[in-house]
């Protein structure tokens, strides 16, 4: 029997997510689900793979930078075609094809007193 990690991308080929815009709600808590914060952000998958995931590159206020999403397609929905308007930015997106809801929980003390909201950690399960 297959792992269901092996068959997260198996119904589709990976064109399929090659390409698709992303728009992603991260909320950041403690180990206590304490609220730390909350950001949005939006990309473009370059690459994806069953035994990692997707790996997201950046768009808008957060270009440059890159996240990855963990190999489970329950955290995607389909998105609705409009004009998103991300919070603390008002940056407009146009038709996203994925919307996603992320909870990064900080185990780290240090990390969870550092917490920036200005610049917030981003998902990485993996990659490369």
């Amino acid at each position: 029997m297959k792992s269901p990690v092996a068959l997260w991308l198996k119904p589709w080929s990976r064109a399929r997510w090659v390409g698709k815009t992303i728009l992603a709600r991260i909320r950041y808590e403690r180990d206590d689900g304490e609220l730390l914060g909350q950001a949005q952000v939006w990309g473009v998958v370059v690459d994806a793979r069953a035994d990692w995931g997707l790996l997201i590159d950046l768009k808008g206020h957060a270009a440059g930078k890159q996240m990855s999403l963990p190999p489970d397609r329950r955290l995607l929905k389909p998105a609705h075609k409009g004009r998103y308007k991300l919070e603390a930015t008002g940056e407009i997106l146009t038709d996203p094809d994925y919307l996603c809801a992320v909870v990064l929980t900080l185990h780290d003390p240090d990390q969870a007193a550092g917490f920036d909201p200005a610049d917030p950690p981003l998902p990485g399960f993996g990659g490369g």
